[in-house]
Formats: C-alpha cells, sequence, structure tokens
C-alpha cells in the first residue's frame, strides 16, 4: 500500500495546479496514468503475495491458523488492490481540485454503506473467510462504481470547459 498512498498524495499537487491553470485535459491524463500504475502495481502486488504468501507469513509466526488465514488473506485480498487504490486515486484528485465533499462521498461509501457491511455479513455468514472475501467484494465493487462515476464526472466537467473556452 505505501507506493499507493505516495501515489495518491504525489498526484494532489500535479492535479491541483493543473486544475488551477484550467488544464483540464492534462487533470485527466494525469489522474489515468495514475489509476493504470496503481492497477499494475497491485498485480505485481498480487503475484507476489499469491506465490510467497505462505514464506512471507512463516518469517512472522510459527502458528499454523494464523499462517493459513494470513497465506489465505495474501491470496485473496491483493488481488483487489489496484481498485481499492483507485478509489484514494479519486479522493486525492477531488480534494485537489478543491471537491472535497466527492471526496467525502467516496469514502464514507466506501467504508461505512460497503466495506464494513460486507465484511460483517460475510464473517457471519462464513467466519474469517468471508469477511476476506467481504473485503475483497467491496473493494471490487467501490473501485469499479466510483471509477465509472467519476470517468463520468470528468468527462462533463472537460465537456464544460471546451463550452466556456468557445
Amino acid at each position: 500500500f505505501i507506493p499507493m498512498m505516495a501515489l495518491s498524495v504525489g498526484l494532489s499537487p500535479i492535479v491541483g495546479q493543473n486544475w488551477g491553470a484550467q488544464n483540464i485535459k492534462r487533470v485527466h491524463n494525469t489522474t489515468q496514468l495514475a489509476l493504470k500504475i496503481c492497477v499494475l502495481w497491485g498485480l505485481i502486488a498480487a503475484l507476489i503475495m499469491a506465490i510467497s504468501g505462505h514464506v512471507i507469513t512463516s518469517l512472522f509466526t510459527d502458528n499454523e491458523n494464523i499462517i493459513e488465514i494470513a497465506t489465505y488473506y495474501m491470496l485473496i485480498i491483493p488481488i483487489t488492490y489496484g481498485l481499492a487504490n483507485a478509489t484514494n486515486l479519486w479522493c486525492s484528485t477531488y480534494n485537489a481540485m478543491g471537491m472535497p465533499k466527492r471526496a467525502l462521498i467516496i469514502n464514507a461509501t466506501k467504508m461505512l454503506a460497503i466495506y464494513l457491511p460486507f465484511s460483517y455479513i460475510g464473517g457471519e455468514l462464513y467466519g474469517i473467510h468471508g469477511i476476506l472475501y467481504g473485503m475483497a467484494s467491496a473493494y471490487i465493487l467501490t473501485g469499479i462504481t466510483f471509477h465509472l462515476w467519476n470517468q463520468r464526472h470528468h468527462k462533463q466537467i472537460e465537456k464544460e470547459a471546451l463550452n466556456q473556452a468557445s
């Protein structure tokens, strides 16, 4: 998560500067590039963790139950890292654009309305594995939904900017 957090933080000044300069196309292009990096990094992390999850967790404990759960976590959750971090990138983008309410809606909906209920229901139905599937489902749902929602919003902003310029 650290490289993705750094990308989100580093994205803000670039987006903010270009938004202030009314260079909407560069805001869009920068955000799209950051999202591609996010998904690529997520896939690489998922592959590494899927291959070496058992070895990594064995370095920290001898408890077979903990190793089994952590290894299972590293098999399921990292697949969703790209989508999970995409929402963070969108929040950074909207904060930098002076639209903190939109970022708040994204984060609050992700955590309170989707992540917590999915994880709780998954846990109630299927125990620890259900919690992990609930988490993964929440990341996938929010990542795709908010990406589509924000893509549409960015296209609307670009269209309005073009209309104002002409």
